[in-house]
């Protein structure tokens, strides 16, 4: 039967029994079906018989955690110099290494200086030669210049033939002279940098060969101060000897 039906009521051989009363009842006519709360048996009933009281769970108390206690050891107990000592070792060391990484940089600038003061005898004198050409263009502009001033005033060329050359003559002067200024300054700079890096590597350099060729430039430098040798013949002299420590240090 429903949740909605008394539980006395039972189906006999001739019909519905109250279980409370074990007499025949009609169900339709009375609480058993619906309204079985209201039922004055069933209220008397319950009454007498306590209601089951729903079972209590015991009560679970969680597992008490007992403190982890870490035992320690302490480290056996060095000498007082120990600290120090471990501390000049390692900044020793991390000098060492700054040391050695100059050393093998100083021997790379000495590698490429020398190599770019080759560049620089290879380069010189085609870029000399060069600027020569500018140097004669320029000055036969100029000369041409002076030509067609003359031709002006002596009547052999009209006012429009002597403006359009002028003006096609200046051109060609400003842009040689300019261009010419602008090589000569860059030239002269790198000239004199290429120079002051290639001398701070043959004073420094620890080759036997060119501790030798830096008495022989020291002695030149004495020949000329005593004038006993000609600026140019110095100058001669000077980049052969150079040139051999070019060759020695490569």
């Amino acid at each position: 039967m429903g949740a909605s039906t008394c539980p006395a009521l039972k189906r006999g051989a001739g019909g519905f029994i109250c279980g409370y009363t074990n007499k025949q009842v009609n169900p339709f006519n009375w609480y058993c079906l619906g309204d079985y709360y209201s039922c004055p048996v069933y209220i008397a009933q319950s009454r007498a018989q306590p209601q089951p009281q729903p079972e209590r769970k015991p009560e679970v108390k969680p597992a008490e955690v007992k403190p982890i206690t870490v035992v320690t050891q302490a480290p056996p107990a060095g000498d007082p110099e120990d600290a120090i000592i471990s501390s000049i070792q390692s900044l020793i060391d991390k000098l060492g290494g700054e040391v050695r990484n100059v050393e093998d940089r100083w021997r790379e600038y000495e590698s490429y200086t020398v190599k770019v003061k080759g560049y620089f005898d290879q380069t010189s004198p085609v870029i000399s030669q060069y600027l020569s050409l500018l140097e004669s263009a320029l000055s036969r502009y100029r000369d041409e210049l002076k030509e067609v001033e003359l031709r002006k005033e002596i009547g052999t060329i009209d006012s429009d033939a002597y403006s359009k050359l002028k003006d096609e003559l200046g051109r060609k002067l400003d842009k040689l002279d300019g261009q010419l200024r602008d090589f000569k300054d860059r030239y002269g700079d790198l000239s004199n940098r290429v120079m002051n890096h290639y001398r701070r590597v043959i004073t420094t350099s620890e080759s036997p060969e060119s501790a030798r060729i830096r008495m022989s430039l020291a002695k030149l430098d004495d020949l000329l101060k005593s004038g006993k040798i000609s600026k140019d013949i110095y100058e001669k002299l000077k980049g052969d000897l150079e040139k051999l420590v070019q060759g020695g240090s490569s």
